[in-house]
C-alpha cells in the first residue's frame, strides 16, 4: 500500500527510534541506509529526519509531559516511541493536533496500540496548554528540571555546573538542542580556501569563516580553513568541489587536533581509530601530501570511508591497516613495513627501534557528549558508559605511547567534556609511565581554546596554563566541545 508522505515519514522515523532505543543505534547510519535502501521523496526525507532527531534531542521533555497523562512504565518501547512522535509534532513543530495524533496512531498495527495511542495523545491535545512545566515541579532541583527540559544526563549537569557555572551550564545545555551548522575543511592540496569560498558564494551558498583570526588563519590556510554554512538543505555531495577534493566535512573543532599535533615535515604519523578519516587526511594535508600517515581502525567497513575519501581528495601520502589500535605489538609492525619515523637523526636510528612514529594521532572512542547537536542518541548516556569507555581509552594510550618516538609526540582527542575521558585520562598515562611525557604548551594561534590539565589535578608536569584544548559550544562559535592534549615524548625515555 502506497502511504501518504508524512505518513511513510513517521513510519521510517518510528523504525529508526525504537533501533535507537532497543539496539543502541546511531540515528544518522540508521537514516541513511533507509534513504539508501529505498528512495524516498525530499519531503519524506526531511520530515522522517527532523522527527528523529527532533525526538531524540527532546525525549526526557516529552516523557514528562505525557507522564502527566499516563503511566509510561508499563507501555512497550513501541507504542512509547508512538506517543513521543505523536508529542513532539504537537509540542515542538506545532503540527496541527488532529493530524498528529492521526499520524503518529498509524505507527501502529496492533488494534490495542492503536487505541493507547489515540487516547493519550487526544488527552495531549485538549491538555497541552496547562501541562507542568518542569521548572514548576517542586519535586525537581533546578539541575533536574534543567536534565528534564534539555533531555540531559543529570550527573554529566552536575559535572559542567562545577566548571561553567550555572549561567554557564545552562548555555551550553541550551546550545545542545540547536541543529548545527554544516562545517568544511579545504583541502590546499587542491584550492585555495578563497577559491572554495567564492565558487560556492557564485552558487547561492554563503560561507563564513569560523572564529576569523589572522595568524591562525594563516597557518590554517596550510592545512585546510574551517567554513560554515548554516543554510539548510544542502546534501554534501551536491555541494560544489566536492567531487574535485577541495573539501571535506569536519566539524571546527576537531581540526585544531591537527593544528595541535603539527608533525614535522614527512613525518610518518599514526592515526588510530581513524575512521571515518578526517582527522587522518586533515594530517596528510597539513603535511603537503609529501608525508606518510597511516590510518588504522578495528571495523573494516567504516576504514574503506577513511581510504575513499582520501581518494576523493587526492591524497597520495594515506594508508589504511585493518586491526585491533590496542594491539602495540601489531602496531609496531605496521610502523617498521612502513620504514619508521622518519625525522630521527642518523644516530638516533642506530639506537631505537624503527617501529616508531614521529606523531601519533588517537581520537579515541567516547561517549561523544559534545557532539549532541550531531548524534542525540548520546544524550542518554550512562555513568557506567563512562567508566567502561574510560578503560578502552586506558589501553588505547598504552599502546598509543609504546608507539611514539622518543622526542615526537602524541595526541589525544575526545569528544566529550567528561574529565574522566580526557584529563584523569592524560593524568593516569603519566602516573603509569612517569619520565616518559612531558605536556606541550599548544601554540599562541590557539590560546582562544586553552584549557588547563592543573586545574583538575595537581600533577607539577600539567600545570601550566596553556596545557590543552578546550573547546565548548556555547563559547566557540558554534563548534563541537572538544578535548585536546599534545604529549612530547622524552628523549631518554625507555624504549619498548
Amino acid at each position: 500500500m502506497l502511504l501518504p508522505p508524512f505518513h511513510l515519514a513517521r513510519r521510517v522515523a518510528h523504525s529508526v527510534l525504537l533501533d535507537c532505543s532497543l539496539q543502541n543505534a546511531h540515528c544518522g547510519p540508521s537514516l541513511d541506509y533507509i534513504f539508501r535502501r529505498e528512495p524516498m521523496k525530499p519531503a519524506v526525507i526531511a520530515h522522517a529526519t527532523a522527527v528523529v532527531y527532533g525526538v531524540l534531542r527532546h525525549r526526557s521533555l516529552l516523557d514528562f509531559a505525557l507522564a502527566q497523562l499516563t503511566s509510561l512504565d508499563p507501555i512497550d518501547e513501541s507504542c512509547r516511541t508512538t506517543l513521543r512522535i505523536g508529542a513532539f509534532e504537537m509540542l515542538v513543530l506545532n503540527v496541527d493536533p488532529s493530524r498528529a495524533v492521526s499520524g503518529a496512531v498509524q505507527t501502529q498495527s496492533e488494534r490495542w496500540a492503536k487505541g493507547l495511542a489515540n487516547g493519550v495523545l487526544r488527552s495531549l491535545s485538549e491538555k497541552r496548554q496547562t501541562l507542568l512545566r518542569p521548572e514548576e515541579d517542586e519535586r525537581l532541583s533546578p539541575i533536574q528540571a534543567l536534565a528534564v527540559r534539555r533531555s540531559l544526563p543529570e550527573w554529566l549537569l552536575v559535572e559542567l555546573e562545577g566548571r561553567l557555572g550555572w549561567k554557564g551550564v545552562k548555555e551550553w545545555a541550551r546550545q545542545t538542542a540547536k541543529p548545527p551548522p554544516l562545517a568544511l575543511r579545504t583541502n590546499p592540496v587542491q584550492a585555495k580556501a578563497s577559491q572554495v569560498e567564492e565558487t560556492l558564494k557564485s552558487h547561492g551558498i554563503s560561507t563564513r569563516r569560523w572564529m576569523p583570526n589572522a595568524e591562525r588563519d594563516r597557518a590554517m590556510e596550510r592545512s585546510g580553513t574551517p567554513l560554515l554554512i548554516h543554510s539548510r538543505g544542502h546534501s554534501v555531495p551536491s555541494i560544489p568541489g566536492y567531487s574535485e577534493g577541495w573539501w571535506s566535512v569536519q566539524d571546527a573543532a576537531s581540526q585544531l587536533a591537527t593544528r595541535l599535533a603539527a608533525p614535522p615535515p614527512h613525518a610518518l604519523v599514526l592515526d588510530m581509530c581513524a575512521a571515518p578519516g578526517g582527522k587522518a587526511c586533515h594530517l596528510a594535508q597539513h603535511l603537503a601530501d609529501t608525508g606518510k600517515v597511516l590510518a588504522v581502525d578495528i571495523n573494516a567497513h567504516k576504514l574503506k570511508r577513511v581510504q575513499k575519501q582520501a581518494e576523493r581528495l587526492r591524497l597520495r601520502s594515506v594508508s589504511t591497516a585493518h586491526m585491533d589500535a590496542t594491539d602495540a605489538g601489531a602496531l609496531s609492525t605496521l610502523l617498521e613495513e612502513h620504514g619508521g619515523a622518519r625525522n630521527a637523526s642518523a644516530a638516533d636510528l642506530l639506537s631505537i627501534p624503527t617501529g616508531k612514529a614521529d606523531c601519533v594521532m588517537l581520537d579515541a572512542p567516547c561517549s561523544g557528549l559534545g557532539t549532541l547537536r550531531r548524534n542525540p542518541e548520546c544524550r542518554y548516556t550512562s555513568q557506567d558508559d563512562v567508566r567502561e569507555l574510560s578503560r578502552l581509552q586506558d589501553r588505547l594510550l598504552d599502546a598509543a605511547a609504546k608507539c611514539v618516538l622518543p622526542g615526537g609526540s602524541l595526541t589525544y582527542t575526545v569528544c566529550t567534556p567528561t574529565v574522566a575521558e580526557g584529563p584523569e585520562r592524560v593524568k593516569e598515562l603519566l602516573r603509569r609511565r612517569p619520565g616518559w611525557f612531558e605536556v606541550e604548551e599548544i601554540p599562541t594561534a590557539l590560546k582562544p581554546f586553552a584549557g588547563s590539565l592543573a586545574q583538575h589535578h595537581d600533577d607539577s608536569s600539567t600545570s601550566t596554563k596553556y596545557s590543552c584544548i578546550n573547546t565548548w559550544t556555547h563559547l566557540h562559535d558554534e563548534c563541537d566541545t572538544f578535548f585536546a592534549v599534545k604529549l612530547k615524548r622524552s628523549l631518554k625515555s625507555q624504549n619498548e
